[in-house]
């Protein structure tokens, strides 16, 4: 008995001991990782979820419901939630991942996207970013559905994504017996901008009207409703300005010319025997310029307007 008492009392020493350990790791290792995601903790995600057949809703991960309500404006109708892109994130981009969409779903979706950029606002989308579009889940309860996660702090948007059911059938050239990608596109990215589905029967003609029908077009055109929406969002009157680009050497600070010159991922010519190019009409947002150049490194940087509006920027170039 005495030894099996202490035995006892031996195995609850060492449990303890244990205990601690596990405690003091924990310590160690949970908690900075926590610290670190403290930025993450206040993102919070709102999925829309437009349907084939009938009228579709969204979900906020924190409970809130999203009330679809049209209102008057510049003749139209437009419902927003408040949660906007930063203007660092602006041109906002996107990649297109086309496996299980029909024959020339990329283009069509691009066109979609491409719409809201016509809507004479300080807002565009562009191609190319992290930001996925793709064909997924044989879901027949839903057409298509948006992610939006945002800062729950600032009201600014983190990042999207868009996926297409494969239970329904797509098609890009109008064709009377399936969806039309191009409208239900310019639809989804809607709903990035944060724009709401629309109920009321006098927004019938709006992108963002909440129903669509097989073989339905007219959502690849903006209605007013649509460009006040966005309007309200990003103002009117994309701002623009010209900027020249001088390319360097890092190390004798002599100009480089035909040095090939990108915006945000667009080839927009090489420099000339100066070592400049003049780029044309950046609108406004946080811009990428690479420079690349053979027995270079490529070089980049960020250019932010308004924040930063010099008309003449250098790049420098390490040899390599």
């Amino acid at each position: 008995m005495h030894r099996r008492s202490l035995d006892v009392r031996g195995f609850a020493l060492r449990s303890a001991v244990v205990l601690s350990i596990a405690i003091i790791l924990l310590m160690l290792f949970v908690a900075p990782s926590q610290a670190i995601g403290v930025s993450s903790a206040r993102l919070s995600r709102v999925t829309f979820y437009d349907l084939a057949n009938g009228r579709g809703y969204a979900v906020w991960s924190d409970g809130r419901p999203v009330v679809s309500s049209a209102g008057a404006s510049s003749g139209g109708c437009y419902s927003y939630s408040g949660i906007h892109w930063g203007w660092d994130k602006i041109p906002v981009g996107y990649s297109i991942n086309a496996a299980g969409g029909p024959s020339g779903a990329s283009a069509a979706v691009a066109a979609g996207f491409g719409v809201w950029n016509g809507a004479g606002t300080k807002f565009s989308f562009t191609s190319g970013g992290g930001n996925g579009v793709s064909w997924g889940e044989d879901n027949p309860d839903w057409l298509a559905v948006a992610w939006v996660w945002y800062d729950t702090s600032t009201l600014e948007i983190s990042s999207t994504s868009i996926t297409f059911s494969t239970h329904w059938p797509w098609a890009t050239n109008g064709a009377s017996d399936a969806y039309d990608v191009q409208g239900i596109a310019a639809h989804e990215s809607g709903h990035w901008l944060m724009l709401n589905d629309l109920y009321s029967g006098g927004c019938s003609e709006a992108t963002m009207y909440g129903y669509a029908s097989l073989g339905e077009t007219k959502k690849r055109t903006l209605d007013g409703g649509d460009i006040a929406g966005i309007q309200a969002i990003y103002g009117q009157g994309a701002q623009s300005t010209t900027i020249t680009v001088s390319v360097v050497d890092s190390i004798t600070g002599k100009r480089i010319s035909g040095a090939y010159v990108f915006l945000d991922g667009v080839w927009k010519g090489t420099t000339d025997g100066l070592g400049q190019l003049k780029i044309t009409r950046v609108t406004q947002g946080s811009h990428t310029i690479t420079v690349r150049k053979s027995g270079y490194l490529p070089a980049q940087l960020t250019y932010i307007l308004p924040n930063q509006s010099p008309s003449r920027l250098t790049v420098a170039m390490q040899r390599g």
